[in-house]
């Protein structure tokens, strides 16, 4: 469970590194595979200007926002990023995450970004989400430039971003999301192709 501070009914996860090997939050307590809840029960929940690698299970949030620059990749090449009970809004923006923008280290060592790690707050990373969006509320796509996995809402997705970017892994539908199955289609008769 993360602790997350909260201004006027909204929680915040920003300008931070979060992952399997570092949490920011709380008792700073890692989750070993990277899967963390947040309980924000009729509150708001933005995460903005952070690189995350790690899951998030939100629940009883009025509406989750994701804004300004994310770099976003869970732990698990197959896990999902966010999965929420609550509406999901993108608001992300096309330019990269800045260390020097924010002025945080992102990449600290313990949190490595594709192996790499250092001490000072000059590298940027690109604005993406890697992983499976799932909320069972509608979902917005309005700012987000890159995405690589399935969005899955349980009521409506809108899309009015114009540069828009959907990278589907094939091998999520071999190795689904914990959590989630693969229900290939189902071997049926065309009954057009017979003939007498």
């Amino acid at each position: 469970m993360l602790n997350l501070d909260r201004v006027a009914g909204t929680r915040y996860i920003e300008n931070v590194a979060l992952g399997n090997t570092a949490n920011p939050f709380g008792s700073r307590t890692v989750s070993a595979n990277g899967v963390y809840s947040i309980n924000a029960p009729g509150e708001n929940l933005l995460i903005r200007d952070s690189r995350i690698n790690a899951s998030i299970v939100v629940q009883n949030a009025n509406i989750v926002s994701i804004g300004n620059a994310i770099s976003w990749e869970p732990t698990g090449r197959n896990f999902p990023a966010l999965i929420a009970n609550a509406p999901i809004s993108d608001l992300m923006t096309v330019t990269s995450l800045s260390e020097a923008t924010i002025g945080v280290n992102l990449n600290p060592a313990g949190t490595p970004y594709q192996g790499i790690s250092d001490t000072d707050a000059s590298d940027s990373y690109p604005s993406l989400i890697t992983g499976a969006i799932v909320s069972t509320g509608d979902i917005l796509l309005s700012g987000l430039s890159t995405l690589s996995g399935p969005v899955h809402s349980g009521t409506n997705i809108n899309v009015t971003s114009t540069n828009l970017n959907i990278n589907f892994p094939s091998d999520m539908i071999l190795n689904p999301p914990p959590g989630f199955f693969a229900d290939p289609p189902k071997m049926r008769l065309i009954t057009s192709s017979l003939q007498p």
